[in-house]
């Protein structure tokens, strides 16, 4: 595919006078790049385990890696026997593969923990389990796809990654100003848009981008925009990002946002990585100078994708909220401790001896389990119906009482009773791999299993053999013991 646009093809009508505008002599260097393989990067989950643990654990599959400079808590493969996609460290949420310039938007909206929080369009989830992981899982994360389809794999991602403080919703982006009317501290927006900046590893864009393309585009980029900012709090601070590298779409959508509301661009600070200020003229077309606080990211800069982001605080109110003609029922996710639901979630702790302090704010959705919320904010935020699930599913209340998969992972290292160690990465594969082990237990019961002390999944043991209940993935997972 890279040769296909690099020889003997004909780029899109205006693609290289907007390289040509861009980037001058480097547009060469930038078509040089296209369908060019870049270093595989990724960042390590702080809400799964430490990170020693995690570093061990991804050199005990034969991986070699080296933390990056910039951005932080960045690292790059330099030695993979297989895909990084393809390793248990993935499969179970330790890491997440991500590009560098993805990695960048969250960094930029600060989002703290106790904080609500917006992430607009969230799928796959790159950006919202950064988010949670930066608020360490406290506060409120709300994350929308207006298509349930993304919406499902967003979900997936999430609880891979162990994400307890966030809700997702599937709802046209531009609704939700409306519907959460001034109720956010920081919105994160990372719109469709044209991709041009992701080049390396989808030349097929050039397929079907055209100018024209782009400012349909930047109208819906528009309007997804203004119900940003109506859901952000005055003083709040949304962060807009696309990676695409049209102005189009960056700069002239961040002047349609200061001449139409009251916001003011804030500077992004970025060390460690080539970086180029927004553009104040481009064309015929002139924008406000505080545009040169956006940032650019470009592939001749950094081995990583183009993007662009910029940063604004909102001023004042946008006064009173105007009736909404969409029918809006709040969702409540309380649980009371008196209730069955509750009375079951400590009955399958107790079976493993877990304290049940975790169990402050649970929840029933989807039926048939008990699903960690996480957080007070979470709990008391009104949501709406449009919310498809929120937090962790836990623990099972429909057929066997027993933790799930994602609750083993968050506590089962806290069981006292009812547990299994593995003692070697060689039984771990073989768990791992839904292969029975033998054990010294006659009895037959349900146990959670652990390797150095974190829990991994849940097993059968009858008659001296473990039986692995891990999920199946379709992957025969390798580990190398380290030397």
């Amino acid at each position: 595919m890279r040769d296909r646009w690099r020889v003997g093809h004909e780029f899109p009508e205006g693609f290289e006078l907007l390289l040509d505008r861009l980037l001058g002599k480097e547009r060469r260097q930038f078509v040089e790049l296209i369908g060019a393989d870049l270093p595989v990067t990724f960042r390590f989950n702080p809400l799964k385990h430490s990170l020693e643990y995690q570093v061990s654990l991804l050199e005990q599959q034969g991986f070699s890696f080296h933390a990056l400079s910039a951005p932080q808590d960045a690292w790059q493969v330099d030695k993979a026997p297989y895909s990084i996609g393809k390793t248990f460290s993935h499969f179970t949420g330790h890491l997440y593969v991500q590009d560098l310039s993805s990695m960048l938007p969250p960094l930029a909206l600060e989002p703290k923990a106790g904080e609500l929080v917006l992430d607009m369009c969230a799928s796959p989830g790159s950006k919202a389990t950064q988010i949670a992981a930066l608020m360490a899982n406290r506060g409120m994360l709300l994350a929308n796809d207006s298509s349930r389809r993304r919406a499902r794999n967003l979900i997936s991602n999430l609880r891979r990654l162990g994400v307890l403080n966030t809700a997702v919703s599937s709802c046209p982006g531009e609704q939700l100003g409306n519907l959460y009317f001034e109720q956010f501290d920081r919105v994160l927006l990372d719109p469709p848009c044209s991709a041009l900046g992701t080049l390396h590893k989808s030349p097929s864009v050039l397929g079907w981008w055209t100018p024209a393309r782009s400012h349909k585009l930047a109208a819906i980029q528009k309007g997804l925009l203004q119900a940003g900012l109506k859901a952000l709090k005055p003083g709040g601070v949304l962060v807009y990002s696309t990676c695409t590298i049209t102005p189009e779409e960056n700069e002239e959508v961040i002047q349609f946002a200061l001449d139409h509301f009251p916001v003011e661009l804030e500077p992004i600070q970025i060390k460690g990585l080539g970086i180029r200020s927004g553009l104040t003229e481009y064309a015929r077309s002139r924008y406000d100078s505080t545009l040169e606080q956006c940032v650019r990211l470009y592939p001749v800069d950094n081995p990583s994708e183009g993007f662009f982001l910029a940063r604004l605080r909102k001023q004042v109110s946008f006064g009173q909220k105007r009736p909404s003609t969409i029918p809006v029922e709040d969702l409540d996710l309380r649980v009371e401790s008196d209730s069955e639901l509750f009375r079951a979630a400590v009955q399958v702790l107790d079976y493993y001896g877990i304290e049940s302090g975790q169990l402050t704010d649970v929840s029933l959705l989807n039926g048939g389990h008990v699903v960690l919320l996480g957080s007070l904010e979470l709990a008391h935020f009104p949501l709406t119906r449009h919310v498809i699930t929120a937090g962790l599913p836990f623990a099972r209340t429909n057929g066997p009482l027993g933790l799930t998969t994602e609750g083993v992972q968050l506590c089962g290292h806290r069981a006292s009773c009812n547990y299994v160690e593995l003692d070697s990465v060689e039984t771990l594969g073989s768990f791992l791999n839904r292969q029975d082990l033998e054990v010294h237990r006659p009895d037959s019961h349900q146990v959670v299993v652990l390797h150095q002390k974190m829990g991994i999944g849940h097993g059968l043991i009858s008659q001296n053999r473990l039986a692995s209940r891990f999920p199946r993935s379709g992957i025969h997972f390798d580990f190398s013991p380290l030397h």
